[in-house]
């Protein structure tokens, strides 16, 4: 027993396995790592490569038909996926707080008060030491084209 160094070598392709396995989280490179260490074990024994490679193929088709299903069962989520975002509100019911408008209005959604949209721009330039990544765009004194430009130039009396 271990007088041949070919466990070794099965050992090191197991770890490669493993290895390849933490990437992509699907249980199979695990199986076949698995079936890598049954080849080592037969190594281990004495067995003659063919053996040793036979054991592998068999023990790694093995884990991969009856261990790999109840492992992806067991530690792959159940529940639905979390959203996020507007999507996360779907089905939830809001109470209006003040009337709802393009530009203005409240709600209370799960004990939180949301406002419009405006109203939050007003509170975040509001608050002291708040930096703003966005300028503030004002259309009328600049031209998204060359040829706005010069169109409005030539309406100007």
């Amino acid at each position: 027993m271990f007088e041949d160094p070919a466990w070794l070598a099965w050992v090191g392709v197991a770890l490669v396995l493993g290895a390849v396995e933490m990437a992509t989280v699907d249980f199979t490179f695990l199986m076949l790592a698995g079936g890598a260490l049954g080849g080592g074990a037969a190594a281990a024994l004495g067995a003659p490569l063919p053996i040793q490679a036979l054991v592998a193929a068999v023990t790694a088709c093995l884990l991969l038909v009856g261990v790999r299903p109840w492992a992806k069962r067991r530690f792959s989520p159940h529940g639905p996926r979390h959203v996020m975002g507007t999507a996360a509100h779907v089905g939830r019911t809001a109470y209006v707080v003040q009337t709802v408008t393009r530009t203005t209005g409240q709600i209370r959604l799960g004990g939180e008060i949301l406002v419009g949209p405006h109203h939050r721009r007003r509170h975040r330039r509001g608050r002291a030491g708040a930096r703003h990544r966005h300028r503030r765009r004002d259309r009328r004194r600049r031209p998204r084209s060359r040829r706005a430009h010069l169109t409005r130039a030539l309406e100007t009396p």
